[in-house]
Order: structure tokens, then C-alpha cells, then sequence
């Protein structure tokens, strides 16, 4: 009879502590996308020029992910050498020496081929800024746009077509690199090479945004 009372205690804690982990996980997963439905986003930047804007306001806006920015048939190359899972450790060294002789995924690592249909629209595309222009006040003036956190800093960087040169009017100066940010303008067409990387994407910005969550749709990490 004790030991049954010891033992309802312990069920109790055990479900709790099975709720609270189940409660956590939740809380992680869906958090990124509360903080983009409720939490206030304040421009970081604002173009001054108006016609921008209001050529901008007058279009109709194509919410791109970076997969979009892919021709067809490249994102499948790349999908087909993600990095592996867990589970999947044993094949990540094999994986690795294919990549590096497969003709098929090299070429979409290097690839300057854009998609056409998106060159003059009205968009908008979050990513992670890496500045790359700096005015003598220390404002940032133009940056590259990647998918991924460490882009070209921590880690190689992306194909030219999955970086996007951002030039602007003025700049801003207050800049959390860490942060994912929305960036809505005009998309275009351009071959922009420096020492942090080649973009094959031009992107005319009206405003910056606050982005919470994981831009990249294209790969795993």
C-alpha cells in the first residue's frame, strides 16, 4: 500500500515533466511565427525616393522564397547533396567525394543563370545581410542578401543566384547580423563580384524589415 502511494507522485512528475518537454517543443517550433504575426516590425530602412515608392505601391508584389530564385532543375542538384541527418552520418563522407566529381552539381554552385520571369517584378524576400558598402558616417549603403546566417563570413558562399546585391539611396547604421530581414524593391538582373562573393541578382529596396524565422527554403543546414 506505500509503495503504491510513492508511486503516484512519480507517475505525476514523470506526466508533467512529459507535458512540459511536449509544451517547450511547441513553444520553439511555432515561436518564430508568432513573433512575425505580433511583434511590431519597424523599418529598418526606407527609401527617400518617392517614385520608388509609389511605382512600388502601384505593382503587384510576389513574395519570393529563395528556391524561387533557382532555374528549373538546379534546386534539384542541390537538394540531392543536402547535408545528411543523424542518421544519415555514414553517407555524409561518400556524399561529399560525389559532389565534388558529380557534373550536375557543380555547375548550380557557380551558377549565374537567374530566372527571367522575376527580373522588373515587385517583390519581397527575407534573408540575412552581409554589408559590403560603408559611407565615411558608418552607414551601411549596400550588402548582399543571403539565405542563411554566416554567408560568406563563418561559411563559403552561396551560388551567385542565391545572392542578391542591394544598393542604397542613403543606408542605414543599426544592423543586428544575427537577425533575418525582409527586404521588399524591385528585382533585377546583375553580375556584382567581390571578395565576400558574385551575385547574379539586383534588388532595388523600398523598406527593410524585421524577419522572424528561417528565410532558406532551398536547403537544409
Amino acid at each position: 500500500m506505500r509503495t503504491n502511494s510513492y508511486l503516484k507522485p512519480a507517475l505525476w512528475v514523470a506526466v508533467f515533466f512529459v507535458i512540459g518537454l511536449f509544451a517547450g517543443q511547441v513553444y520553439e517550433y511555432f515561436l518564430p511565427t508568432l513573433k512575425q504575426k505580433f511583434y511590431v516590425k519597424t523599418a529598418l530602412y526606407e527609401t527617400p525616393d518617392q517614385q520608388l515608392i509609389k511605382a512600388f505601391s502601384e505593382s503587384k508584389k510576389v513574395a519570393l522564397g529563395w528556391s524561387d530564385l533557382l532555374p528549373e532543375g538546379e534546386k534539384e542538384a542541390i537538394e540531392s547533396y543536402q547535408e545528411p541527418t543523424e542518421e544519415e552520418f555514414i553517407r555524409q563522407i561518400t556524399e561529399a567525394i560525389e559532389a565534388a566529381s558529380n557534373r550536375s552539381y557543380q555547375p548550380p554552385l557557380l551558377s549565374v543563370d537567374i530566372v527571367e520571369q522575376l527580373v522588373g517584378r515587385a517583390v519581397s524576400i527575407s534573408g540575412f545581410i552581409v554589408p559590403i558598402g560603408v559611407s565615411e558616417d558608418k552607414r551601411i549603403t549596400s550588402y548582399f542578401l543571403v539565405p542563411y546566417y554566416g554567408a560568406c563570413i563563418h561559411y563559403p558562399p552561396p551560388p551567385p543566384n542565391q545572392m542578391i546585391l542591394v544598393e542604397l539611396t542613403d543606408g542605414f547604421s543599426s544592423l543586428d547580423l544575427e537577425q533575418a530581414y525582409t527586404v521588399s524593391g524591385f528585382l533585377e538582373k546583375g553580375l556584382f563580384e567581390d571578395p565576400l562573393g558574385t551575385s547574379a541578382y539586383v534588388l532595388k529596396a523600398v523598406s527593410i524589415k524585421a524577419y522572424y524565422g528561417q528565410p532558406d527554403d532551398a536547403r537544409r543546414h
